[in-house]
């Protein structure tokens, strides 16, 4: 079982680090374990199996270095580890007698899925002197004694005779001995300190997060581990720099949570950075110049990284990480303000997530790629939520997938002739809306059917669209196929849709539970949630009246219907042989509610004047028209003048009028209006 550190003050430290030592490990149950034959095992008669204390060949053994076990008797086993090819047993040595111990797993076995273990490794400090033992249950039997002052890790609890053990490595004979240590003989370790206005993580450490990849890591002797660094709440006050040591090697998922304007050092080799392992605002990554291993992405709004000279593999060059050479650029900290970046000439690859941003406040309005570049990655600019212009130089020969994700506000994607989405599985992708390149090339933004029935490959995906005729008006015509000459029925502007493949200038709808076909043309993006998530909507007094009067006393939020901006309020029955109720409202009854759409911003919903007309945007407050949209379209406002508001839609950035807008707030807090069944 995980735990999380919350890093307080020393002594608060010390008191949560023991609880997590002592309290919240994962637990051994020998009495559980099943039983394993020589015949499950695949092993011949009279097979006498090498018994280690540790699952690594280096490991001590008892019978001075000759321990083994025949396999002629059953033993229990009670987990693997090493990925599988370690296995931890329980056996009997004579009467009054067993030992627990590991045997490296035979070639003709192979373990049940599950019975990995789970491994702490908490580093703790020996209180009083304490007899270490592989026999907790019956003998007692004394492998060594640990001296008051050394130090242990310990990685889980068992109950054996009333008391609660610990299991822990120590060194027996100078080499690494793991076995068991009355619980109150132990005492965590403080695994980082304060030094003045820096956080500075014990050398040794090798493991901070939490990561997914655990299980398949050899774990090496003497490493230790720790959980979250917690500054959230105030405890982080007064650090500035938090040092993290070189023997780190991986860096987990909230690995530091609870940032607020520190430094981060990172030095040494690290061969995982989950995503996400640092969480909260950083001002700065420093790379020591011995670091050559993984960099941290998605780190929060980053102002800046910093290279020490001499480094072999990282650069920085205004604040932006590239490889030594310049030939790269890794990583655009998203905390920078500039409006305009120019990549620098010489830089041939833009790494994948080099500019992504998960909160898409990236101010980035503008990119200038340079003449010689030859790689975009995968998610390149994901999140860019206001770059509205890039042209790709005619030098890309690679544009790999999602590049564009979420650039909500991508008006004009000038690509290289001959370089279309529709080769090389591009309209595959997952890129929010669609462009149209002025070379013709179209990126869309398909999502997965709601389908379990299709094989993973197989299954089709989608987009979300508007149907929209000429000025956003009219009925748009409907096909059966690509190649029909003559429509077969009609829906109106304004209608949501989702789309899939394109053929030739039509594309694929999902029509009345059958496939259909529409021109290009007629379909305008739809952002579909792009900003945020309509998660509550609070009735006003009209509001409630009108829910009474459908008989409905209480109720909870159910849903908004985008397309009509209708709310949904819902009561589930209190009888199970009723049905739910629900009511409607109109949206000027209620006040709707958003999760997560970015601090210090504003979001509303667009609607038209009259049902099924289109939402006129105007390049300027009273100006011309720039295009249109339809009702539910998400949109965050920029700017207000009078009774016109400024606002960025999924397609564009234009004027509308102020009653053209239903305000979308933040949740309440202390309120719940958590969905009641959608």
């Amino acid at each position: 079982m995980k735990r999380t550190a919350f890093f307080l003050c020393f002594l608060l430290l010390l008191f949560l680090t023991a609880y997590a030592a002592g309290e919240d490990l994962a637990f051994l149950d020998p009495e559980s374990a099943p039983e394993v034959t020589r015949m499950e095992l695949g092993l011949p008669k009279k097979t006498l199996l090498p018994v280690y204390s540790a699952p690594m060949e280096n490991a001590w053994r008892g019978a001075k270095g000759k321990a083994s076990v025949s396999a002629d008797e059953p033993f229990a086993l009670l987990g693997t580890a090493q990925g599988g090819q370690w296995l931890l047993i329980d056996y009997r040595v004579k009467a009054g007698e067993r030992r627990i111990g590991w045997i490296a797993c035979p070639e003709n076995y192979e373990p049940e899925e599950g019975s990995g273990l789970y491994f702490s490794r908490v580093l703790c400090r020996v209180r009083e002197d304490g007899l270490f033992t592989d026999d907790p249950e019956m003998s007692l039997r004394k492998v060594m004694t640990l001296r008051a002052g050394e130090t242990a890790i310990v990685m889980f609890s068992m109950e054996a005779g009333g008391k609660e053990w610990l299991y822990a490595e120590a060194e027996a004979d100078g080499q690494p001995a793991w076995g068991f240590v009355e619980a109150d003989k132990l005492e965590p370790m403080p695994v980082w300190t304060v030094e003045g206005d820096r956080l500075v993580v014990r050398e040794g450490m090798t493991r901070i997060g939490y990561v997914t990849e655990e299980d398949e890591t050899p774990i090496q002797a003497g490493e230790f581990w720790s959980d979250t660094v917690f500054l959230d709440g105030g405890a982080g006050n007064g650090i500035r720099r938090i040092v993290f040591p070189g023997s780190v090697r991986q860096f987990g998922f909230d690995a530091v949570f609870g940032l607020t304007g520190q430094e981060v050092v990172l030095s040494g080799h690290p061969t995982i950075f989950e995503t996400d392992a640092f969480s909260g605002w950083i001002s700065r990554i420093i790379l020591e110049a011995d670091f050559t291993g993984a960099y941290p992405v998605c780190c929060g709004a980053l102002d800046a990284w910093e290279v020490r000279e001499g480094n072999p593999v990282y650069s920085a060059r205004d604040g932006v990480l590239f490889s030594a050479d310049g030939r790269v650029l890794f990583a655009y900290p998203a905390g920078k303000e500039a409006l305009h970046y120019d990549v620098p000439a010489g830089t041939e690859e833009i790494a994948d997530m080099a500019f992504d941003d998960d909160n898409m406040d990236l101010p980035l309005q503008t990119i200038s790629l340079p003449i010689g570049l030859r790689r975009i990655g995968a998610y390149a600019f994901s999140g860019c939520g206001r770059l509205h212009s890039l042209t790709v130089p005619l030098t890309v020969t690679e544009l790999a997938p999602n590049a564009f994700y979420n650039c909500v506000s991508l008006e004009r994607l000038s690509l290289p002739p001959g370089m279309t989405v529709s080769r090389g599985g591009y309209a595959q992708h997952e890129d929010l809306s669609h462009y149209m390149g002025d070379n013709g090339a179209t990126l869309t933004h398909p999502r997965p059917a709601d389908s379990f029935s299709e094989p993973e490959k197989e299954k089709p995906v989608w987009a979300s669209a508007w149907l929209s005729g000429e000025n956003g008006e009219g009925p748009v015509p409907v096909y059966a196929s690509p190649e029909a000459e003559k429509p077969v029925r009609e829906l109106p502007s304004g209608t949501a849709v989702s789309y899939s493949a394109i053929s030739g200038r039509r594309a694929r709808i999902w029509d009345w539970g059958k496939e259909s076909w529409i021109d290009f043309r007629n379909l305008l993006p739809s952002g579909n949630r792009a900003f945020f998530y309509v998660s509550g909507a609070s009735p006003s007094g009209e509001g409630r009246e009108a829910l009474r009067q459908q008989g409905m006393e209480d109720f909870q939020f159910a849903r908004l219907e985008e397309d009509s901006l209708t709310v949904i309020f819902g009561r589930q029955a209190e009888d199970g042989m009723e049905e739910d109720i629900e009511a409607s409202l109109p949206v000027s009854q209620v006040s709707l509610y958003r999760q997560d759409g970015g601090e210090n911003r504003t979001f509303a919903l667009l609607r038209a004047e009259a049902p099924g007309r289109p939402v006129r945007l105007l390049d300027a407050p009273g100006g011309r028209e720039a295009g249109w949209t339809y009702t539910g379209e998400q949109a965050e406002i920029l700017e207000t003048s009078g009774e016109w508001v400024k606002i960025r839609t999924t397609a564009r950035t234009a004027w509308v009028e102020r009653d053209r807008l239903v305000p979308v707030e933040p949740e309440p807090s202390g309120e719940d209006i958590t969905p009641l069944y959608y």
